[in-house]
């Protein structure tokens, strides 16, 4: 939906290198939902792979865009889920912790936005089941 968007706006001339390289990393999600639906982890942890430090770096570089910190976001929990399933639990617990934290900022900058507040539950349960899963030491290093 968002890449639609994107798409629009370099009809119209209104798009830069950031914009870019939002769109790419959009598609490389979105592509990866795609993958994953069809049975095809691999090929979608890949893309994952491809898509997060795109937008890491695009968050990184302007930390109060809101839609930036929301699509990164998404895609962590996104990543988690789907590295969980292919049994890469310490990856997992990395976008997890990740996903979190950019959560619980959206929310911060957003207190009465319930659906915020829903996503930050849906991130932090996600981490949680992850620990259980994880040995202890694991644990302790990746919560650094």
């Amino acid at each position: 939906m968002r890449s639609c968007q994107l798409v629009d706006e370099l009809a119209h001339g209104d798009f830069d290198a950031v914009d870019f390289t939002v769109y790419r990393a959009v598609s490389y999600s979105e592509f990866a939902r795609f993958k994953a639906s069809i049975g095809q982890p691999e090929q979608a942890i890949a893309l994952y792979a491809k898509a997060r430090p795109l937008l890491q770096a695009v968050v990184a570089e302007n930390p109060t865009e809101f839609f930036r910190r929301d699509s990164l976001s998404r895609l962590c929990l996104d990543y988690a889920r789907l590295a969980r399933q292919s049994g890469r639990l310490s990856n997992a617990l990395d976008a997890c912790e990740e996903a979190v934290l950019l959560a619980q900022g959206l929310l911060d900058a957003q207190p009465n936005d319930h659906a915020r507040r829903r996503f930050l539950a849906t991130c932090t349960a996600e981490r949680d089941r992850l620990r259980a899963q994880l040995p202890e030491t694991i644990v302790t290093i990746g919560a650094r």
